[in-house]
């Protein structure tokens, strides 16, 4: 059994201390001044010294009572973090999504939208950072969409987007200059990014080609690969997802011509906390993006080379 005084007692005292005023606290508590004064003195009489100084119409701390409010003060905001984890969920509207940069520009960003017209009330904030967040530390943000890879925590449920298509693209001209696919890629500038799922070598490997030796093009966004290869840069191995606004309006091409050149795997991973999991904003922003993602693949599916 835990040894600590009556609940009710600690309540008034970290009252009482914050705001250095009995008449304060017991505005704030709703109880009398007199009340306060008498819960106070039941305290010291508990811990057996006293916790403040009275003095003429005002209160001030001891050396024990300020010490104690210190401590005691973190134990209140813990149990106000724990309260709020477990019942904001379910009443607040508001959504905080992170995803990685090129993800939110070239794939959730143009469909924002369609999610504000389905759920008007969600109140979405989007963050978007390159290097994966932990969402046992972040306790602001209620879902991870990251990229490749994710951290594993127990607490955590990790799942996902669904199945991705990986090929190599690249802009209507400088597929011109060649007459296959293969001969595209071997004499093209291969634009590659840092933390891409699939490498150029790995795509090399699965085809059965050997790798030439060429100088390559290297960003750090894969929306910036996507869009020197729409510019006529070279050609880019990436998500057909990703790159999907350029396939649709034809400032890239996929080159389905080459054995085993187009890769199916998972990419974008959800993760989002175990006990959230049946909360109506992350219910619903879930099924929204599981829809959009199965059309998004039906449509890159459509596109031809």
């Amino acid at each position: 059994m835990r040894r600590i005084p009556n609940f009710v007692l600690l309540r008034t005292f970290e009252a009482a201390a914050r705001l250095e005023s009995f008449s304060g606290a017991a505005a704030e508590l709703n109880l009398t001044p007199s009340a306060v004064s008498h819960q106070i003195k039941e305290l010291e009489a508990y811990l057996g010294r006293p916790l403040f100084e009275r003095l003429h119409r005002r209160v001030t701390l001891t050396t024990d009572g300020r010490q104690f409010a210190r401590n005691l003060s973190g134990t209140f905001d813990s149990i106000e973090s724990a309260w709020q984890d477990l019942a904001a969920p379910s009443t607040r509207l508001d959504l905080i999504v992170h995803c990685a940069p090129s993800f939110a520009t070239n794939w959730l960003g143009p469909r924002i939208k369609n999610l504000v017209a389905i759920y008007p009330q969600m109140r979405l904030t989007i963050l978007s950072d390159a290097e994966p967040v932990d969402l046992i530390k972040r306790r602001e943000v209620d879902v991870i969409i990251s990229y490749c890879g994710y951290l594993q925590r127990d607490e955590i449920s990790t799942f996902p987007v669904g199945v991705d298509e990986f090929a190599p693209m690249c802009a209507p001209e400088v597929r011109n200059r060649f007459s296959t696919d293969r001969d595209t890629v071997l004499n093209s500038v291969p634009i590659e990014s840092r933390g891409s799922c699939i490498s150029w070598s790995t795509w090399y490997g699965r085809t059965g080609i050997r790798q030439p030796i060429s100088p390559a093009l290297t960003f750090d966004r894969l929306s910036m690969k996507i869009a020197a290869a729409a510019d006529g840069l070279g050609v880019v191995l990436e998500s057909t997802s990703l790159a999907e606004r350029e396939l649709a309006d034809g400032r890239l091409i996929k080159m389905n011509g080459i054995h085993e050149g187009v890769i199916i795997r998972e990419s974008h991973f959800i993760s989002v906390r175990k006990r959230e999991m049946e909360t109506w904003k992350i219910n619903a922003f879930l099924q929204w993006l599981k829809s959009e993602w199965n059309l998004s693949t039906q449509r890159s599916n459509k596109q031809k080379s």
